[in-house]
């Protein structure tokens, strides 16, 4: 016959919040790491590993760095006046300007 619970049967392997402990220091301990490279070293399928990033995690990957997604409003505050002193400086043409920022590489 058919099934008589609506509970779910255990599955095998680990549960999610391991995977979710397990990808958080990996992705913290080295930024050049793709997202191919920890999704294989773990054993778990790109897609699933890019929701841990994106949704449990909330991390993104800028550059060659993962950074936090969320922004507190002081930090919006502070990015959107350092913005605004950077285009300052280069409408006037300051001598240098680039020289602030850091090179790729």
């Amino acid at each position: 016959m058919g099934r008589e619970s609506f509970e779910d049967d255990p599955r095998s392997g680990r549960p999610a919040t391991a995977t979710i402990d397990c990808v958080h220091p990996i992705v913290m301990d080295d930024e050049r790491l793709t997202i191919n490279q920890i999704a294989n070293a773990i054993s778990i399928c790109r897609k699933n590993f890019e929701n841990i990033l994106h949704k449990e995690l909330g991390l993104t990957k800028i550059s060659v760095q993962w950074v936090s997604c969320l922004l507190t409003s002081d930090q919006k505050w502070t990015r959107l006046i350092i913005s605004r002193e950077n285009l300052a400086l280069f409408g006037r043409g300051s001598a240098g300007f680039l020289e602030h920022f850091p090179k790729p590489g």
